[in-house]
């Protein structure tokens, strides 16, 4: 007597095929998830960078605030470039009493640390900061902007908030775009009023 499936009989590699199909679904699945992860973590990637920039910016608007008679010394274009960093203050105002034009260097000499993330350092440099970041502080009619730029991991719109580092061709654009396409340059601006100040 022969043995069979009930219903009909049993065709040669149709095993081999359920398997197969079985194999493709898992592997579309799997595929969709690892995309998923990735599209996630790059947000959250975003999302930290955006709220480091933002605690940045409140930070040096606050210092500016405290020390309102230098804010002139506080207006920087381009802060954190490699090739053109502020230099290390004579007085460190976080060990001796200093005045107020030495607590405003200070104050930006250390803040641009922060940017580049100074704090955290490996073999090659820097690595807790903003990747190419760069920040702009200007002033009109007693409104201080404070605009800081860097580089995010996936393609976007440019920002049009503010023209600092837009200048800078390469160090935001897309591969496979024109040169000087930005498409890669994340931005927050920051403004506070501080009237009279000069």
């Amino acid at each position: 007597m022969r043995l069979g499936r009930v219903g009909g009989t049993t065709e040669p590699g149709f095993a081999l095929i359920e398997f197969l199909v079985a194999l493709l679904i898992f592997t579309a699945v799997t595929s969709a998830m690892a995309a998923t992860q990735l599209a996630g973590k790059r947000l959250g990637s975003d999302a930290l960078h955006r709220a480091r920039a933002t605690v940045l910016a409140q930070d040096i608007l606050h210092s500016i605030g405290a020390n309102p008679s230098q804010l002139s010394s506080y207006l920087v274009n381009k802060a954190g470039d490699p090739l053109a960093l502020l230099p290390e203050p004579m007085a460190d105002c976080s060990l001796s009493p200093c005045n107020s034009e030495q607590i405003a260097a200070f104050d930006l000499w250390q803040w641009e640390q922060r940017l580049r993330g100074s704090e955290e350092v490996a073999r090659s440099g820097p690595v807790g900061g903003l990747p190419a970041a760069r920040a702009c502080i200007t002033q009109l009619a007693g409104t201080v902007r404070v605009a800081i730029s860097w580089l995010g991991l996936a393609n976007a719109r440019e920002s049009a908030l503010s023209d600092c580092a837009a200048d800078e061709t390469g160090l935001y654009d897309a591969g496979g775009a024109p040169i000087g396409n930005n498409l890669r340059r994340r931005q927050i601006v920051l403004t506070r009023y501080f009237g009279g100040a000069s």
